[in-house]
C-alpha cells in the first residue's frame, strides 16, 4: 500500500509573480471512468474495472496526487477542491490519512461530493470557493503531464484577459458527422481555425460564476468551462501547449503513458 499511497514528491518551482495567494484549484475527479472500463481498444486488466481514473497508480502514486502536488507547490494557490466520486470516498479518505495529513497537505484541500457530470462539479466546488480567491483554474484529474511552466503561463494570461485556456492546433481533419455515420459535407471546418480544448482553464472568479449561473438558468450544458464563458460573450484566449498534456480517457491512453 505505501507504493501506492507514497509520499508525494516535492516539485521545485521558481516563481515570483504574486504577492499573496489568491488562486483556487478545482480539480473534477467525480467521472465514472466508463470509457477506460470498457475496453474498446484492448482488454482491460481487472484492476481497471474497479478503480476510476485519478486513483489509478502511475510512477508510485495516484495519478490524482501527481495534480494536487503540481498545485500545492504553486505559491499563488490557495486553495485546491477536488470534486469527488461518492464511491471513491474512501479511497480519498485513504489518499487524506496516509499521505495528505502527515505531510501537511489538508490546509490548501477542500473536498466536496462531485455531480453526475462534469459541470455539476465544477459547479458544486464554486460555491465552496473561498471569498479570498480572484483566479479559478480548472483542471482535468486525467491530465498527470500538465507542467508548471505551462500553468503559470495560463495563470499570467488570464489574469490580464479575464479567461484563457491551454490547448493545442488540430493536426487532424475535423468533419461532423450524423449518428448514422454519415458525414454532413456542407459542414467544412477549416483546419486551421480548430483547436484541441485542454486544462489548466483559467478565469477571473466573477466570470465563471457569471458564466455558470447564467448555464444554470437556460440550461446549457457544455464539456469544457471555457464554453460556458464563451456562451456568455466574453472572449476566451488560448495559450498553445508546448508539451504532452494528453487526457487518459481510453485503456490505450493508458498503457501509452505507462
Amino acid at each position: 500500500m505505501r507504493s501506492e499511497y507514497g509520499p508525494m514528491k516535492k516539485i521545485k518551482v521558481g516563481i515570483n509573480f504574486l504577492a499573496k495567494p489568491d488562486i483556487s484549484v478545482i480539480i473534477p475527479a467525480a467521472g465514472s471512468s466508463d470509457r477506460m472500463k470498457s475496453g474498446v481498444q484492448i482488454s482491460v486488466p481487472v484492476r481497471l474495472r474497479k478503480v476510476n481514473k485519478p486513483y489509478l497508480v502511475w510512477r508510485g502514486k495516484p495519478l490524482l496526487l501527481h495534480i494536487i502536488g503540481k498545485f500545492t507547490a504553486l505559491p499563488p494557490v490557495g486553495e485546491i477542491i477536488v470534486a469527488i466520486n461518492p464511491a471513491d470516498r474512501k479511497r480519498m479518505n485513504l489518499i487524506v490519512r496516509r499521505v495528505l495529513q502527515p505531510r501537511g497537505g489538508m490546509g490548501k484541500i477542500k473536498v466536496v461530493a462531485g455531480g453526475r457530470a462534469r459541470q455539476d462539479s465544477v459547479f458544486k466546488a464554486l460555491k465552496v470557493v473561498s471569498p479570498d480567491s480572484k483566479i479559478v483554474l480548472i483542471h482535468d484529474a486525467a491530465r498527470p503531464l500538465i507542467k508548471t511552466s505551462e500553468i503559470i503561463r495560463v495563470i499570467q494570461t488570464a489574469r490580464r484577459t479575464g479567461a484563457a485556456i491551454l490547448g493545442i492546433p488540430a493536426v487532424d481533419t475535423i468533419k461532423r458527422v450524423t449518428p448514422a455515420g454519415q458525414i454532413i459535407k456542407e459542414t467544412v471546418l477549416p483546419r486551421r481555425e480548430l483547436w484541441q480544448a485542454q486544462t489548466p482553464q483559467v478565469f477571473k472568479k466573477e466570470i465563471l460564476l457569471k458564466a455558470y449561473r447564467l448555464a444554470g438558468k437556460k440550461k446549457i450544458r457544455a464539456t469544457d468551462d471555457a464554453f460556458l464563458v464563451e456562451k456568455m460573450g466574453y472572449p476566451v484566449k488560448i495559450i498553445k501547449s508546448r508539451y504532452p498534456n494528453f487526457k487518459i480517457t481510453t485503456p490505450d491512453d493508458w498503457q501509452f503513458i505507462k
